[in-house]
């Protein structure tokens, strides 16, 4: 195994897997109105790769998108297979206009954590068109890669001040909605890290912060490999950086920490995942493994970022009633039985991938 790919913490500790406690991840828009450097934004699909960010599909986005009643009766059957949590993610879901009756429809099925993550792009509007967000959110999570507002307009091609109004306006709409900010951690941004933690604290509307490995979809990719050889920071290092923080692991193998101010962090760790059999041959690697299970905007159900339709999935259109719900449990079954291994270091020697570590 590469060095420079393992864990600091022993491969002994095995968390118990427990479906109820993981979240299905639900793409509701195939678009975007961003274009983040790190992200397989809606640019990149083709015949040969049908799935883009969030949103695996397994079929060509020109066959359309479900209607709510096909994200009703998926998200039934991913509730009843025993899933208790839910994400609703995109492209930028907000880009869809029956986003709010999902995410209620959702929250009437049984799920006790619903959560979004969004750009905020639109959130400001949102709420001066419609006021509060629904009250069937529990977690709003902001996609936050800097403060500064011409980086964030090279990673992203977005604007910043649009993203800080969002969250200041549901703050103020929903003073008792958790909003949480997904950073992703790059090597170009590492020396800002503290600075970026302390303007997460500043206004008091930012409850969680959530520090994201760079992932690499398609090891086959030059453009990728190379954004991944030269950008990719390890949980070590972050925690080396931040050694004043006392980060501890917790059973979903993510390091957790809080800080004097009360801001919650937790750091992704892609070096400790769950893995199936049938991960072993893919030439994906994501970050969470099979810790959730994800819906595509075209009623696709995988249990892996696989957008290239080489592992196995269903296509909740067809199915109906019992036979959904008896697939949806099969597809699940990898998950019920798989124990946590160390995989990023496996990856990166397969594929020549060598990400740097702090000395």
């Amino acid at each position: 195994m590469n060095e420079q790919c393992t864990s600091g913490v022993g491969d002994a500790y095995e968390p118990n897997f427990d479906i109820a406690e993981r979240k299905v991840r639900v793409a509701i828009s195939p678009i975007c109105n961003l274009k983040c450097e790190y992200c397989d934004h809606g640019a990149k699909r083709s015949k040969e790769q049908l799935g883009a960010m969030e949103d695996f599909r397994s079929t060509e986005i020109s066959d359309g998108s479900m209607d709510i009643e096909g994200y009703t009766r998926a998200m039934r059957s991913l509730y009843n297979a025993g899933y208790s949590g839910i994400a609703f993610t995109g492209g930028e879901p907000l880009l869809n206009r029956n986003w709010p009756e999902i995410v209620k429809n959702a929250k009437d099925i049984g799920y006790k954590q619903v959560q979004l993550t969004t750009n905020a792009m639109l959130l400001e509007y949102y709420v001066e068109k419609n006021g509060p967000l629904p009250k069937e959110l529990d977690l709003l999570t902001i996609s936050l890669d800097t403060f500064d507002k011409g980086e964030f307009a090279r990673i992203t091609k977005g604007n910043i001040d649009r993203v800080i109004a969002g969250i200041n306006a549901v703050r103020d709409a929903n003073p008792d909605l958790h909003i949480k900010a997904n950073k992703v951690v790059m090597r170009n941004n590492l020396p800002d890290l503290e600075e970026y933690i302390k303007l997460c604290e500043q206004g008091g509307a930012i409850k969680r912060l959530t520090l994201l490995n760079l992932i690499c979809k398609d090891p086959f990719s030059e453009d990728e490999k190379t954004l991944f050889n030269e950008q990719f920071v390890s949980p070590q290092e972050i925690m080396e950086i931040l050694n004043n923080y006392n980060f501890h692991i917790d059973k979903k193998y993510e390091y957790i920490t809080t800080t004097s101010a009360g801001l919650l962090i937790n750091l992704m760790d892609t070096d400790k995942t769950l893995r199936s059999e049938e991960c072993e041959n893919c030439p994906m690697y994501c970050q969470e493994g099979l810790f959730t299970a994800r819906l595509a905007t075209d009623g696709t159900i995988r249990t892996c970022s696989d957008f290239n339709n080489r592992l196995s999935y269903i296509q909740s259109p067809k199915l109906r009633g019992e036979e959904l719900d008896a697939e949806v449990f099969r597809l699940l079954e990898p998950q019920r039985r798989t124990t946590v291994q160390s995989t990023l270091g496996k990856f990166c020697t397969k594929y020549g991938l060598n990400p740097r570590r702090l000395n």
